[in-house]
């Protein structure tokens, strides 16, 4: 429930999957508890694509049209990154589980706006931001920040 609203992480994570740059089959959506507002939403999906920003751009729009509201974060990651089962089905709470310990590969660019990068996993003990909040920012510091 997203600010009052049932949001169904299926119908996210299919509309999204159809994207280009977003590779079908692997995207997970799920809520995160918020201090404020209850639960954000969050989504995370692997790309191949060299273009991070304009994915990023595009996945944004498309859970706007579908939900009515931007998602809190979007997390692009390298392929294989999503956790999945034996059998191939996609596990959503191990996702959010490795996203809240900071513990995802994330895909991003670098200031010079062309070259897309995979940055490793962090703790928490970083101070700079990648996120768009000090928890994010804490999650998924910015390589390129002074520390």
């Amino acid at each position: 429930i997203v600010a009052g609203r049932n949001v169904f992480p299926e119908d996210v994570e299919r509309a999204v999957g159809e994207l280009d740059g977003v590779r079908a089959g692997n995207v997970i959506a799920f809520g995160v508890q918020s201090e404020r507002r209850g639960e954000n939403l969050v989504l995370v999906a692997e790309t191949k694509s060299e273009d991070s920003q304009l994915v990023r751009k595009v996945v944004s729009e498309r859970v706007r049209e579908v939900v009515g509201m931007p998602a809190k974060e979007i997390v692009l990651v390298a392929p294989g990154t999503l956790p999945k089962t034996s059998s191939g089905k996609l596990q959503r709470s191990l996702c959010r589980q490795r996203y809240q310990a900071g513990q995802l590969a994330l895909v991003g660019v670098a200031p010079d706006g062309r070259t897309s990068i995979v940055v490793p996993a962090r703790s928490h003990a970083a101070s700079s931001g990648w996120g768009g909040d000090a928890a994010g920012r804490d999650r998924y510091p910015s390589p390129w920040s002074r520390r």
